[in-house]
């Protein structure tokens, strides 16, 4: 009597199908944060002085509220997309891409509560700065700034050094495509030189930096998230076992 035959079945990974949602939600706010970012008056970009760009917010803060809430859903999104990488490159067993991984979820995290901090304080920084004093405009003007990581270090630093680490041990593999790969590695260079310019005040810098990040962000987002879809269709079940019948 012949074996039945045994047929695998397939097993969706829940983490990697909600991590390859977020990436690719990450991918279409990055590209309009960026966008956006060019539209700011420059008054209002990082590394305005804050007598100029308190007045401006006060004005019109249309677009850097906007700024704001797209960074801070990006963040949401983000705490989903970090871990689900460290489960599509498990296999690599990289202690590092383990270590950043954690550390880049945090910094999505952090990124989420700062923008939704600032997006609820600076109304009313900007507003007291413009009807106040002079010692009120002097005090508002070296504390206004209430975000949690002002120069982004955790924002985009530490998420850049977890880019530059997975995408690394992925382009020593066969995990990721290596296209996909080095481009990960470029965006993650460029996600840390962001806080650089911005501690050392070299705000010509950024509009190049988001020029390019308009590009490479989404492209990495949205292609890393479409790979960790395809991945999680392709986690299958182990055949079934038992006692089959003999000739």
């Amino acid at each position: 009597m012949a074996y039945p035959a045994q047929v695998t079945k397939k097993e969706v990974s829940p983490t990697l199908k909600v991590g390859g949602n977020c990436a690719i939600v990450v991918g279409i706010l990055g590209a309009l944060f960026s966008l956006n970012y060019l539209l700011l008056p420059p008054e209002q970009r990082i590394g305005a002085n804050p007598a100029d760009l308190l007045p401006s917010f006060d004005r019109d803060p249309t677009l850097l509220r906007l700024e704001m809430i797209e960074m801070a859903l990006a963040g949401v999104c983000g705490m989903g997309l970090a871990p689900a990488v460290s489960e599509m490159l498990e296999a690599l067993k990289k202690g590092g891409a383990r270590w950043t991984g954690t550390l880049a979820t945090f910094s999505y995290g952090v990124m989420a509560v700062s923008n939704l901090l600032m997006m609820q304080r600076l109304p009313g920084v900007a507003s007291a700065y413009v009807h106040g004093d002079a010692s009120t405009k002097a005090a508002l003007a070296a504390t206004w700034n209430g975000s949690i990581d002002p120069d982004g270090w955790m924002q985009y630093g530490c998420v850049g050094l977890w880019m530059l680490v997975v995408n690394t041990a992925a382009s020593q593999s066969e995990e990721l495509p290596k296209p996909l790969a080095y481009l990960g590695m470029a965006l993650g260079v460029l996600y840390c030189l962001k806080p650089i310019s911005a501690t050392a005040q070299m705000p010509e810098l950024m509009t190049p930096m988001m020029g390019l990040g308009a590009i490479l962000a989404p492209l990495w987002y949205l292609w890393m998230g479409f790979q960790m879809r395809s991945k999680a269709e392709e986690r299958t079940a182990p055949p079934p076992q038992g006692n089959w019948p003999r000739a």
